[in-house]
This record gives C-alpha cells, sequence and structure tokens, in this order.
C-alpha cells in the first residue's frame, strides 16, 4: 500500500480506522471511482454524504488546494491568513470543517460538463469554508470566504 491516510502531510497518524474502513467500503460498494492509495481522509457531512480528499494533482485534490494548478498559487497562505492553519494543517483543518461543520449554502453548480456541489460550511462560529465537491463526494477544491458581516 502506498502513502495513503496521511498524503505526505503530518497531523494525520497513517493509520485507518474503523469508520475509514467502513466508509472506504462503503463506496466500493456503491461503485464509486476512488483512489483508495490516495485518500488523505473520508467522513461524512452534515448532509450524510461521504466526502473524501485524495492527495490529487495540479486540477484537484490536496495538490490543487496547497499548491494551485500553475496559473493560481493554490490556497495554502489563504488558509494561514484566515485561520491561522498552516499548509501541513490543511488536511486535519478540511475534515473537521467537512465533519463538524454546519453547511450554510449546498447548491449544485455546473463546472464545464460536470456536476459538483459547491458548499460554504460554517465552523467555530466564525469560519467559512468554500468546497467543491463531485456528486459522488470528492473534494476538488476548497477555500476560506468571508461572509457578510464577518470582520
Amino acid at each position: 500500500m502506498g502513502a495513503g491516510f496521511h498524503g505526505g502531510f503530518g497531523n494525520t497518524d497513517g493509520t485507518k480506522s474503523n469508520e475509514t474502513n467502513k466508509l472506504i467500503k462503503e463506496l466500493e460498494s456503491n461503485g464509486v471511482k476512488f483512489s483508495k492509495e490516495d485518500i488523505v481522509f473520508i467522513t461524512k457531512d452534515k448532509a450524510g454524504q461521504i466526502v473524501w480528499l485524495e492527495k490529487g494533482n495540479s486540477t484537484a485534490g490536496l495538490e490543487h488546494i496547497v499548491n494551485g494548478n500553475g496559473r493560481t498559487s493554490g490556497h495554502a497562505k489563504d488558509f494561514e491568513r484566515a485561520f491561522g492553519v498552516s499548509k501541513a494543517q490543511i488536511p486535519n483543518y478540511l475534515n473537521k470543517v467537512i465533519s463538524q461543520g454546519e453547511i450554510v449554502k449546498n447548491s449544485l453548480i455546473k463546472r464545464g460538463n460536470r456536476e459538483c456541489f459547491e458548499r460554504i460550511y460554517y465552523y467555530e462560529g466564525k469560519h467559512y469554508v468554500v468546497t467543491g465537491i463531485g456528486t459522488n463526494g470528492f473534494i476538488v477544491s476548497a477555500y476560506p470566504k468571508k461572509m457578510k458581516g464577518d470582520k
């Protein structure tokens, strides 16, 4: 098995919990396409959807979130400025936001010829994180967002 479940980032122990295994089996039984070895985390959000982050590449997943795609520099500095979350802490932070945060907006949108969810999560009384999540639950992107009335 490759570097799955830690993705080369700190703050995760590299082990698979019973809940993680259960969610992976559920994806497999539903015929969802994913790369088990590349999963950084997998959880369920408050909408009840299985959501997971893979190491990814420049267009989707953790690599895209932290480093961008060549045209953009990624959102690592945005997370640091907005929430004091370092690059290495982003996977753990996103896991907490998605599993524990309240979904304040959930829209099905079209990106090119694909549909995905644009979800905004409210976390710890002040944090808003916008995510692009495929209809299958794969996290394509995430970034901080200031909402009206925030300081």
